[in-house]
């Protein structure tokens, strides 16, 4: 497992699925602050986290061996426990809502396979600083995307997050929707997938 030492966080452990997945040296450094708080019963941070680790019987996460396969045999192999997924098991059907048109018809104009999909959640709220590097980072993709967003405060109008001449940039080629406004299945369509999840790890 990662070291809670700034020094041994930076490069994946022995054995880890992948060599490309590391911690940027500040992110290594804020992993390892946080491993010398306290929290209750004066108990370190990284000792509550990983005796309930270690003393489980089962790890279950909000996940999918279609997604996390790897990673759910380097957590079964390091701890020598059951980790339980609760999404599909393998056996996935096509879905069977049909999609609506106006996205049928956007969605024609693009290959298969070539749409960014991005979706945050209604939990996460991004400023409109945020709101507008996001979209101005798509932008650089040269690729079509699709963003279902959460407005920011005292926002209204999706327009009002956009930078100053998106629309106008973009044309019809990206498309970018408030939280609530739409959900729907793209299918083939989309071949990137940005989202935002917390922490869906339960100790049994």
């Amino acid at each position: 497992m990662f070291s809670p030492h700034q020094d041994n966080s930076v490069k994946p452990p022995p054995g880890y699925p992948s060599s490309t997945i590391k911690l940027h040296s500040h992110e290594a450094k804020f992993y390892a602050s946080m491993s010398h708080m306290r929290f209750g019963s004066d108990v370190l941070f990284f000792h509550r986290h990983f005796t309930g680790l270690c003393e489980s019987d089962a790890i279950a996460f909000k996940s999918c061996r279609e997604i996390e396969g790897p990673f759910v045999d380097y957590l079964m192999s390091e701890f020598k426990k059951p980790v339980l997924l609760s999404g599909p098991d393998g056996n996935i059907q096509e879905p069977t809502t049909t999609l609506e048109h106006r996205w049928a018809e956007w969605l024609s104009r693009f290959k298969a396979g070539s749409v960014i999909y991005c979706a945050f959640g209604s939990e996460c709220t991004l400023t409109k600083h945020q709101s507008q590097e996001l979209v101005l980072g798509f932008e650089l993709t040269n690729l079509p995307f699709f963003a279902v967003l959460k407005l920011p405060h005292s926002i209204d109008m999706v327009g009002a997050a956009l930078p100053e001449g998106f629309e106008q940039s973009s044309g019809e080629r990206d498309s970018v929707w408030r939280m609530g406004s739409t959900t729907t299945n793209f299918g083939a369509s989309i071949n990137w997938m940005l989202c935002y999840t917390l922490w869906g790890r339960v100790y049994i």
